[in-house]
């Protein structure tokens, strides 16, 4: 009977505790509140592990070489790394704005880790310049004021990239 009732609690326990692929608390119409990151793509492109892809909104990284992009642009694998660093299998919070989904099909969200969201901390550092799409403008002046402060103190690519060498029209 003993055994009963510990495999009776040890069986609710597991079926109350979520998976690490499936974190969701809360979803909006645009997709899941939270996920594991399984893969980065690139400095501003990563893939959950329910096979959601996000691309995060409000910035853009330089290109890595791929498929249709061969040659990556000036500060490219150094965006991918420092994402990388970041949020490769760590669960993250995720929050929409207007659209959801860019023209690529990747659902569009501002990605956060600790309270802290990436988006902002690759604008900060210098890893991403920041691209405003409308509609989603929800964190726009606060990333501007990011930028400007990133772009005076030439931090990452505003003090080691020529726009020569990486053009800021090439970032995808």
């Amino acid at each position: 009977m003993r055994v009963l009732m510990l495999l009776a609690v040890v069986a609710a326990a597991v079926v109350g505790c979520p998976a690490a692929n499936d974190l969701n608390t809360t979803a909006s119409p645009c997709g899941p509140a939270d996920g594991l990151v399984v893969n980065v793509v690139d400095g501003d492109t990563v893939d959950l592990a329910t096979g959601v892809r996000i691309r995060y909104l409000l910035v853009d990284t330089p290109e890595v070489p791929h498929s249709t992009a061969p040659d990556s642009c000036c500060f490219g694998p150094e965006a991918k790394e420092l994402n990388t660093s970041l949020v490769l299998n760590q669960a993250v919070k995720l929050e929409y704005d207007q659209e959801c989904q860019d023209h690529f099909g990747r659902t569009l969200a501002y990605v956060s880790l600790d309270e802290r969201m990436v988006n902002e901390i690759l604008l900060e550092r210098g890893y991403a310049r920041l691209e405003v799409i409308p509609p989603n403008e929800k964190h726009a002046a606060d990333f501007e004021a990011i930028q400007a402060a990133a772009k005076a103190a030439d931090a990452g690519l505003w003090g080691a990239c020529s726009t020569a060498a990486c053009p800021l029209g090439a970032f995808k």
